[in-house]
């Protein structure tokens, strides 16, 4: 299978992809600072995935994903 892109969703609607698709996801918050990576994101949007879009994996692989919920 491959993994869609979920960046730029809230997690909840990222797991509900991923669960359509035959993929788990284990959700990482960070409380700030946040990663460099994250500055385009909106408040509470996932910023990284891995294994990122595309990606070729087993049915039942769980997807990394990262938002922020606060600066620091």
């Amino acid at each position: 299978m491959r993994v869609p892109r979920v960046i730029g969703m809230y997690p909840s609607d990222a797991a509900v992809v991923l669960g359509r698709a035959g993929l788990g996801m284990r959700r990482v918050n960070i409380h700030g600072p946040i990663d460099s990576d994250a500055n385009k994101a909106d408040f509470g949007e996932v910023y990284r995935q891995t294994p990122s879009a595309g990606t070729l994996v087993p049915r039942g692989t769980r997807v990394d994903v990262r938002s922020w919920w606060e600066y620091g």
